[in-house]
């Protein structure tokens, strides 16, 4: 399970760690840098996690998690809806 979420979030935050150097040897202009940040974050980080869990195979023991996933699914659900989630 570690080296399945190792496997991708390392590609994320080596590219971060890459920017950042470049960043700070002034090798990219900073100028925009937000719109990247918003790319990466909005768009390249979800696909990468979805492509991940995707390619997971199903684990046998899978249906005597699901209703503590489904209650962890709601009690986050209710707390975004009513605002009181502490992010």
């Amino acid at each position: 399970m570690f080296m399945t979420i190792a496997s991708a979030l390392v590609p994320v935050f080596f590219t971060m760690l890459l920017g950042y150097f470049a960043g700070n040897r002034k090798m990219v202009d900073n100028t925009d840098i937000t719109s990247l940040i918003n790319t990466l974050m909005m768009f390249a980080l979800p696909a990468a996690l979805f492509t991940t869990i995707a390619r997971t195979p199903p684990r046998s023991d899978h249906s005597k998690r699901v209703p503590y996933d489904r209650a962890y699914g709601f009690a986050a659900l209710h707390l975004h809806r009513n605002g009181d989630h502490p992010i």
